[in-house]
């Protein structure tokens, strides 16, 4: 690296390599000088990597077109035969694309110098360029995985105060991985924004409420029902302290809490919490909303799980005509509203025999 020095090295020391230890013991030394002596567009390649972090040769080309100027393959394909530059281990089912990573030891000393804005345009033009990758998508596949990963790990290295969590996280395509049962990734990525929520000085919990409950949903999906209860009692319990009982947040940690209470069979507790919950929706939103409609569906599902099959029949009625009223026929809300009222109607035929 340091040639100069290398070569009075070997020169004095009768040919033999010198070691770590005699360039002062200081690896972020070594990396600052090479760093330091290296011409500007050689500079801002390795710091475009390195608020990439990891990265496929894909997303280098289309957001290095982007984020650098003066960005050419030719000085891209020179800065992958530095050593800091390795093969990751990371591994993606489906995805065998080779992926590269800086060593983590010049990464941290670089990107505490890097400048926000790379970091910025790259986010930009990574929402973009996946907008555009993945509007048609059928079915989720391990690039999908690796770039909603990849997406989660920039956006969050972005967040410089607690107001920006909840947004960001909202910019993350989660609910396709709860969708097609990517349980694990869904996992991975909320507990990204925790950990980062633990880094903020100025978070007053109402952020690590919204994450235990998000995470709360996977638990839920994964059938690890006593975890899920657990994150939704303690969700629940933060945002009643912190907010007023009409809130959104509190409104909707109690939906989540009754329908884990309704899986695990505490039917009395999670009627009393989703009725408050579709009243409060009726009064403040309107009986015509769609997150009401919602609520009355919720609602029509643990009555029929509690074995209120009356009580669950009348309700779909009033959410099947609802849902054609205000999102028409052929929308899915409503074709699965359609359904519901057919399963439940058929249950009933049977449980009156």
């Amino acid at each position: 690296m340091c040639v100069d020095f290398y070569e009075r090295y070997k020169q004095n020391h009768n040919g033999s390599e010198p070691d770590i230890s005699d360039f002062g013991n200081s690896r972020q030394k070594v990396v600052e000088r090479v760093i330091k002596y290296m011409d500007a567009p050689l500079q801002d390649m390795i710091k475009f990597l390195c608020a990439l972090n990891y990265w496929t040769d894909e997303i280098a080309y289309e957001l290095g077109r982007i984020a650098l100027p003066n960005f050419s393959t030719t000085l891209y394909n020179q800065v992958q035969n530095f050593s800091f530059i390795q093969p990751d281990s990371l591994q993606v089912e489906d995805f065998n694309t080779d992926i590269l990573v800086f060593d983590k030891t010049v990464y941290n000393i670089l990107f505490a110098e890097s400048d926000p804005m790379i970091l910025k345009d790259i986010v930009e033009g990574e929402k973009k360029y996946f907008a555009e990758k993945f509007k048609d998508v059928k079915d989720i596949d391990g690039e999908y995985i690796f770039h909603v990963k990849f997406c989660a790990n920039l956006f969050v290295r972005l967040i410089e105060n607690s107001n920006e969590l909840r947004k960001v996280f909202d910019e993350v395509d989660f609910s396709p991985l709860l969708d097609w049962a990517k349980f694990d990734v869904a996992d991975d990525v909320i507990k990204l924004f925790l950990e980062k929520t633990a880094t903020l000085d100025n978070d007053d919990g109402v952020n690590l409420a919204y994450f235990e409950y998000k995470l709360a949903q996977v638990k839920r999906a994964q059938g690890l029902f006593q975890d899920a209860l657990k994150l939704n009692r303690s969700s629940l319990n933060t945002f009643l302290a912190k907010k007023d009982f009409k809130d959104i947040d509190v409104i909707n940690a109690k939906q989540d809490l009754a329908l884990t209470l309704n899986v695990t069979g505490n039917y009395d507790e999670a009627l009393t919490l989703q009725n408050e919950v579709l009243e409060l929706k009726k009064e403040i939103l309107g009986e015509k909303h769609p997150d009401t409609i919602a609520a009355m569906s919720n609602l029509a599902r643990i009555l029929h799980d509690s074995e209120n099959i009356f009580d669950s029949i009348l309700l779909n009625a009033d959410v099947m005509a609802l849902s054609i009223e205000v999102f028409g026929e052929k929308h899915p809300d409503t074709l699965s509203a359609m359904n519901s009222m057919a399963d439940v109607c058929w249950e009933f035929e049977t449980y009156a025999e």
